[in-house]
């Protein structure tokens, strides 16, 4: 039986091989055309205006009905990975109800170039999964807007939701995020950021 179990692997991996790679095979432009789509472009220059050092304050609620909260913090974003995404890292306090507690997040967007769209991920220390998005660009409203899910333990289902982070001017940028999984969509969060 390990025998059989050992060859039916190795077929697997070595079988299937050459098939696989004659798919790959790529001619000098269709490398070109890929080296093209891996750079960074004018898509991603929309992005600069988030690079910098940010004051920001955030106010959110967890039902339409519920009583708005708010709190303060810092971020700090810059570009990463040679030009292909923005790095946000937040520093904050957040009152979940129990009074305030430290409030970390990572965040990165950028532009997918093949999908044609804009794309973030979103990890803090208050949940345990990543929130996951894209959209796209509006430039007569300077604004991006996403779409996405996250897992929400305190409902213990995931959460629809879409966003809009808008570049007011070159020194304030807003994110409202609002949840499209209540019955009727509202506003679950709103974040203003003043530049340093």
């Amino acid at each position: 039986m390990k025998n059989i179990i050992l060859v039916t692997l190795a077929f697997c991996l070595f079988g299937f091989a050459p098939a696989r790679a004659d798919e790959y095979k790529m001619d000098d432009a269709a490398m070109k055309q890929m080296m093209e789509r891996s750079m960074p472009g004018d898509q991603h220059k929309v992005l600069d205006g988030l690079a910098g050092s940010w004051d920001y304050t955030v106010s959110f609620k967890m039902a339409p009905d519920a009583p708005e909260q708010t709190s303060t913090g810092t971020s700090e974003n810059k570009w990463v990975l040679d030009g292909r995404f923005i790095q946000q890292t937040v520093s904050g306090t957040m009152d979940m109800g129990q009074g305030p507690q430290k409030f970390e997040g990572v965040g990165y967007v950028g532009h997918d170039n093949v999908k044609g769209k804009y794309v973030s991920t979103w990890m803090d220390n208050m949940v345990t999964g990543i929130m996951v998005a894209d959209g796209t660009y509006n430039p007569t409203t300077k604004t991006i807007k996403e779409s996405g899910q996250f897992f929400c333990p305190m409902k213990n289902a995931e959460v629809q939701f879409e966003s809009e982070l808008t570049f007011v001017d070159a020194t304030h940028v807003t994110y409202a995020m609002y949840d499209t999984s209540a019955p009727e969509k509202f506003k679950a969060m709103e974040i203003k950021y003043t530049k340093k």
